[in-house]
């Protein structure tokens, strides 16, 4: 009798999903998550892991901020700030051959919109 393994994320992950570096201005991520309509973007240095931008980052960060500015010194404000500096550093990632239960669980547990995927080496 043959048993099935029990399915992992990297059955269900995105092979490519969009990254940004952790040193580009925070105006390219507004683009590039308005453009794809992204919730989250996993944040690089390099090819590790470093953080993840969510939504509810960039409208609590500088957008907050330029509320009462006008459009074009809204945009200078965002320009100025790199993504490092409003970015989630505390990041919970699990390898890919984590079961889909296991990351589940631990999304629940934890209360993550999102759970990046890595290899083990980060």
């Amino acid at each position: 009798m043959h048993y099935k393994a029990e399915p992992s994320v990297r059955d269900i992950m995105m092979s490519s999903p969009i990254s940004l570096q952790r040193d580009k201005k925070l105006s390219l991520a507004e683009d590039v998550m308005a453009g794809g309509r992204i919730r989250h973007v996993p944040i690089l240095d390099g090819e590790h892991l470093v953080g993840v931008l969510s939504q509810a980052d960039l409208f609590h960060s500088a957008f907050a901020k330029a509320m009462h500015l006008r459009p074009r010194e809204q945009r200078d404000l965002v320009d100025s700030i790199k993504i490092e500096d409003v970015m989630s550093k505390n990041v919970i990632s699990v390898p890919v051959d984590t079961s889909i239960r296991a990351a589940a669980r631990l999304m629940m547990e934890k209360k993550l919109g999102c759970l990046p995927v890595v290899q083990e080496n980060g």
